[in-house]
């Protein structure tokens, strides 16, 4: 986060576990109410969901691709041995 407030850097380990990982502890009730009063951490925190919401996709979307047969008769062998 850009911001620099001490608040702004207690609560934003906080905060990134509950965007990341979905993890909720006795300080996310306290790191919440933070983010309702501080648009920087709000604007912070919404561009790290966005981002990691569009890394998941793209995960999954290279996951789906399928596997490339080999390209040439030497890497075929290569990859039969």
């Amino acid at each position: 986060m850009i911001a620099t407030d001490t608040a702004c850097r207690r609560h934003r380990p906080v905060l990134v576990d509950l965007v990341d990982h979905g993890e909720r502890g006795p300080a996310t009730p306290a790191a919440l109410d933070h983010l309702a009063t501080c648009r920087p951490c709000e604007h912070e925190l919404t561009e790290l969901a966005l981002t990691i919401a569009a890394l998941r996709r793209a995960g999954a979307a290279y996951r789906r691709l399928p596997t490339a047969a080999a390209s040439s008769p030497a890497a075929a062998s290569v990859i039969a041995s």
